[in-house]
């Protein structure tokens, strides 16, 4: 029997709330460090990611995102912003320093007017939030379809990446015809691959 993705939410975000702040830094960087240790960035050129909402408690990805303008700064970052009237996300490059405009649910994103967008065909790798996932690499995320309807636009070749505090759900979430699975998800302890 497949796992209710509203109850697999509560337990998530539950569980979020009781990682103590020290350890949410420390766990942060070492997902840095299993992202630079998994792929190959000699053919990686765009890297589109989220970035937390920190009352959500989401990983952190500026310490990827720094390292990557730092020491592979032949490789492009872009940011999503959020499109609220009909669910939708757009794309835009972004360099760390460049501002950041939040947005209605607290999360920072790239200044439209500012910056230029991304066609979501040039992207290698998308940094994808997520609350839970399966050992199959189906993902949970907060119910409303930004992702995977974006996702759905991005070409085959697209490698779909998750960045979590915990290790998969066992038991198999339930999955729609629509949702986009992981490629992979970095954890603290392990890199899964799908």
């Amino acid at each position: 029997m497949a796992a209710n993705k509203d109850h697999v939410r509560e337990l998530y975000n539950l569980k979020r709330k009781m990682l103590p702040e020290h350890s949410r830094i420390e766990m942060d960087l070492i997902i840095s460090e299993q992202f630079f240790k998994t792929f190959d960035f000699a053919t990686i050129k765009l890297i589109h990611s989220y970035l937390p909402i920190l009352n959500k408690i989401e990983v952190d990805t500026f310490p990827i995102l720094t390292k990557l303008s730092t020491d592979f700064p032949q490789i492009k970052i872009a940011l999503p912003y959020t499109i609220f009237s009909d669910h939708t996300l757009k794309h835009f490059y972004w360099t760390p320093g460049d501002e950041l405009i939040e947005n209605r649910w607290g999360i920072p994103e790239p200044d439209p007017v500012r910056c230029l967008p991304v066609d979501v065909n040039d992207i290698d790798i998308v940094i994808v939030p997520l609350l839970a996932y399966d050992l199959k690499g189906h993902r949970v995320g907060y119910g409303a379809g930004y992702y995977d309807r974006f996702l759905a636009d991005c070409k085959d070749e697209t490698l779909i990446v998750g960045l979590s505090a915990f290790p998969p759900e066992e038991q198999w979430i339930n999955s729609e015809e629509y949702d986009i699975d992981l490629d992979y998800c970095i954890t603290p302890e392990k890199v899964y691959k799908f």
